[in-house]
């Protein structure tokens, strides 16, 4: 099998998971919208529902590491609080990789960024997980590490659709003993 065979492959199946989450996103917005049009059930409950689906809609972004508008991030700081610290904890995560991303030499150094990132958020859910006592403490972790590892991915996938990340050299080159340009390691 070919490189480009190889290629062809992953590139199909990442187009085959945004579909999938497209398709869910379509279905999350249709079961809200049957919700919302009338069981016949009382007003207080329909927003009950309403801000239910609207939290999961949220929390589906964030699993597959998209950026929260400006509406969402003030409609969970005024609904659901421990989701608004999560997700700007995100945010916060996400820049610090980009800024990391910005002054990497070489594509072979953007990897080790991200490596890093990432294993740093595995490694903290880790920790999490077992400091938990319930099993509902343990999801609520996982699902937090899910979407810190999601947003990382989302956040290097970005930087390697930029221009800096096509003028990065695949390796960065070494100096000789004069401070001259060498071979590449």
């Amino acid at each position: 099998m070919g490189v480009g065979t190889v290629q062809n492959y992953v590139k199909m199946l990442g187009m085959q998971q945004k579909w999938q989450q497209r398709q869910q996103g379509i279905a999350l917005e249709q079961q809200t919208a049957a919700l919302l049009e009338g069981t016949g059930q009382t007003g207080s409950n329909q927003s009950d529902q309403a801000n239910q689906a609207r939290r999961s809609g949220i929390a589906a972004k964030l699993k597959a590491g998209k950026r929260l508008s400006p509406s969402d991030l003030a409609w969970l700081q005024q609904n659901d609080p421990a989701l608004y610290i999560r997700a700007k904890q995100i945010e916060l995560e996400r820049s610090q990789q980009k800024n990391a991303l910005q002054i990497c030499k070489s594509r072979e150094q953007a990897g080790q960024v991200y490596r890093r990132f990432s294993q740093w958020a595995a490694c903290d859910a880790v920790t999490a997980v077992r400091k938990a006592t319930t099993a509902s403490e343990r999801m609520e972790i996982s699902e937090g590490g899910q979407m810190r590892q999601s947003a990382l991915l989302d956040e290097y996938r970005r930087f390697k659709c930029t221009t800096k990340w096509k003028k990065l050299p695949i390796r960065k080159p070494i100096k000789n003993r004069f401070g001259l340009p060498g071979r590449l390691v």
